[in-house]
């Protein structure tokens, strides 16, 4: 009865943690496939606790990102360079799902949509280094600062998604 809207859902889940990885509105795109969820179905693949949480951890998500805006100034990503990083994480995605889901199933989406996400911190930090933007240990700094905030937005994505799919199929 609910399958299409089922398989709909997963995927715009799993979307939401690449939107979320790529320092885009992820988290949002989550709880609105939650919300819709827990309406469409009159709460009952979707309980009113997870609900709750799902619109705590995007009320916390956008404040990192809020703080991230206000720490970080300096490094922005261009358009071209979302563009790549997106096409790196859907690359990377593809292929640890093919190397991981036979043995770890799910693990492969997440650890492609993270690898593939730090490859286009990597290389947008690389590139501007190379034009004379600035230094080795600035690019280092600047790396390990977008790989805390992705690993915390990261967190919160991947526990929402984790607690919807375990109510979804429990």
């Amino acid at each position: 009865m609910y399958s299409p809207l089922l398989t709909l859902a997963v995927i715009l889940l799993f979307v939401g943690i690449a939107l979320t990885v790529l320092n885009l509105h992820g988290m949002i795109l989550i709880f609105l496939v939650v919300l819709v969820l827990a309406l469409f179905s009159g709460f009952s693949l979707v309980s009113k606790q997870l609900l709750a949480m799902a619109t705590v951890f995007a009320l916390f998500s956008e404040g990192i990102k809020l703080q991230q805006a206000r720490t970080s100034r300096d490094f922005w990503f261009a358009k071209a360079d979302i563009r790549l990083a997106i096409i790196a994480t859907a690359i990377a995605s593809l292929l640890l799902v093919c190397l991981l889901t036979p043995v770890l199933y799910g693990l492969g989406v997440v650890l492609g949509i993270f690898s593939g996400s730090l490859l286009g911190v990597i290389y947008e930090a690389r590139q501007r280094r190379r034009k004379g933007g600035y230094n080795s240990r600035v690019e280092k700094k600047i790396i390990a600062a977008h790989v805390s905030w992705m690993a915390a937005h990261g967190l919160l994505s991947v526990v929402v998604v984790i607690a919807t799919l375990v109510g979804l199929y429990s």
